[in-house]
């Protein structure tokens, strides 16, 4: 049989269409259809638990498998307030690959584990997991976990038993072990870790560590290494700390807040020296708050990140003699002068000064920076070149008087 080019053109349209995934929205509202759409999901299916379904009883299996460029999704649709509860066993096991689970809360009851994850190439986010023996298990490869709060009451927050899986901004809690890293090759990015983190094998080259003393802060701050975590726990620090060693671009160190309803992580001085001092390269300080020295953070190195800090009552809040660096979400309130650059090409962005005092003071010869998004009640002065400088709320005096002339 002959064809033209026109006829041909159209039989392998019609071909392709027929091959075509078809993927459906699966809208569930009790234990029974969710289970049904477990089993019979297919490549670049979502599965929506509906508004108002309140608590889905498991163990939930999810086994069929998505694909890379058309995942299984479970979410909840708008408004949806219902949480997946198990009093048995686990709450969900995914054993097949391509799954997207955003949105859900799993309660566990009974001696148990909140999710398994054995499957390959998966995505958890924003998820809330509360477990007995393990909040998450992870023993499958190449999955990712961001934004999540997992905790267990009786075990491990996280286990990891899989290979280069990653995680991201989650917070992992548990009496016992935050988390227990087995497998090889992981990586972590801004995770919290409100317990201790036991090492088995080579999930990561970093290590994690939860300090409790001024004593333990300063020890982890001397060993520390590109890609480690130090978590302060939620009790307060007293002294002037030292910070030389080293991360790596794609690799910084981080100093972060342990998360507590009660009480956070605070670093306090008597008035004098400088609480934490950065001499080396590539550190990420985040979320803690600090108060009484005469500089907060000094900041002396290159490519580090200071966000989310809270500094009262300080001369100077933040000073910044190395290049690069960037300030960021943090609020301070009641100092002499809020942020000093002394450097060039750093950026200040969504920060809030308030008090009586300067605000902001970026030094004569300094090139390049970026001052974006701030709120400052005091005297700002630009002295440098070259500036970037948009989206402000300057209240008080301002030099030169229209900064956004530089």
């Amino acid at each position: 049989m002959k064809f033209h080019g026109s006829s041909l053109l159209s039989l392998l349209l019609v071909y392709c269409t027929t091959i075509e995934i078809r993927a459906s929205v699966i809208n569930v509202s009790n234990s029974q259809e969710f289970q049904q759409a477990l089993d019979a999901a297919q490549p670049g299916d979502e599965i929506t638990l509906q508004s108002g379904i309140g608590i889905l009883k498991g163990p939930f299996v999810a086994t069929p498998s998505g694909t890379l460029d058309a995942p299984i999704k479970i979410t909840g649709a708008e408004g949806a307030s219902g949480f997946i509860k198990s009093e048995q066993a686990t709450g969900l096991s995914i054993t097949g690959n391509y799954w997207r689970i955003e949105g859900i809360h799993f309660l566990i009851t009974k001696p148990s584990v909140g999710v398994i994850i054995s499957g390959n190439n998966n995505l958890i986010s924003n998820v809330l997991i509360s477990g007995i023996e393990s909040g998450l298990q992870v023993t499958g490869n190449e999955n990712v976990v961001k934004n999540c709060v997992i905790s267990a009451s009786q075990g491990s927050g996280l286990f990891v038993g899989g290979n280069n899986n990653e995680f991201e901004s989650n917070v992992f809690s548990s009496p016992i072990t935050a988390a227990t890293l087995n497998g090889c090759c992981g990586k972590f990015y801004g995770d919290v870790f409100n317990g201790d983190v036991i090492v088995q094998g080579l999930s990561s080259s970093a290590s994690m560590k939860t300090v409790r003393t001024s004593q333990e802060l300063q020890d982890a701050l001397n060993q520390a290494s590109a890609g480690d975590v130090i978590t302060l726990a939620p009790v307060t620090f007293r002294g002037e700390f030292l910070a030389k060693q080293s991360g790596a671009p794609s690799n910084p160190i981080t100093i972060v807040a342990g998360l507590s309803i009660r009480k956070h992580p605070k670093i306090v001085g008597n008035g004098g020296g400088a609480g934490l001092t950065i001499t080396g390269n590539y550190w990420n300080l985040k979320y803690f708050a600090m108060s009484d020295y005469d500089v907060g953070v000094l900041v002396k190195g290159a490519g580090n990140l200071v966000d989310g800090l809270s500094i009262s009552n300080a001369n100077k809040a933040v000073v910044v003699k190395g290049k690069g660096n960037a300030i960021k979400n943090c609020a301070i309130d009641n100092s002499h002068l809020g942020i000093k650059v002394d450097a060039s090409n750093c950026l200040l962005s969504s920060n809030s000064i308030q008090g009586s005092g300067a605000s902001l003071l970026v030094s004569k010869g300094t090139c390049c920076g970026r001052l974006e998004y701030n709120v400052a009640s005091g005297k700002v002065e630009v002295q440098g070149s070259g500036y970037s400088i948009s989206g402000n709320v300057f209240t008080g005096p301002t030099y030169p008087a229209s900064l956004s002339d530089l």
